[in-house]
């Protein structure tokens, strides 16, 4: 039952969804100016490429791309963030992606860890020994190596992208 729990679920979170602004400027953010509403994943290939400052995730999540085509560095978003652009960003984003709320793809949580589990072999089963770790919060998923790391923390402002990788919130699976 609980196998057929996770597939349902998975293929709910298989898109996302929300709404996110994007200001020109800090100062335009603070004053009110110049400013753009999204609510699809966007390459910024117009004016609005390398010129975002501020960031207002008003919903759902959102990955935040250095890069065209979904390439370096990221930050992730959640529903009620207000980020202004760290060190190095500040008119550097390229392209914004709407996210699923609990489970990402090729995307690694680095910290928190509490357990790392060797022979591990899928997602699923990272997930169930998750379920059964008093405090686990959250997990990655690295197939290739079969590790699963448990984390006591769930929601992660940087992440790193990485291919083969899955993470989860536990909450949503409850």
């Amino acid at each position: 039952m609980m196998k057929y729990l996770l597939v349902s679920l998975i293929l709910a979170f298989a898109y996302g969804e929300g709404r996110i602004r994007l200001w020109q400027h800090y100062l335009n953010y603070k004053k009110g100016g110049l400013s753009r509403e999204i609510t699809e994943t966007t390459e910024l290939r117009d004016k609005w490429n390398d010129i975002v400052s501020q960031v207002e995730v008003l919903e759902g999540n959102w990955i935040l791309y250095q890069h065209f085509n979904f390439k370096g560095k990221i930050l992730i978003g959640h529903q009620g963030d207000n980020i202004a652009m760290p060190k190095g960003w500040n008119d550097i984003l390229s392209t914004v992606e709407a996210i699923p709320d609990c489970y990402f793809e090729n995307v690694d949580f680095p910290g928190h860890d509490t357990d790392k589990l060797e022979g591990v072999r899928s997602s699923y089963y990272c997930m169930v020994r998750c379920a059964q770790k008093e405090g686990c919060l959250s997990f990655t998923y690295e197939g290739a190596k079969q590790e699963c790391w448990l984390k006591d923390y769930y929601k992660f402002d940087m992440a790193v992208l990485k291919n083969g990788v899955v993470s989860a919130r536990m909450s949503c699976f409850y």
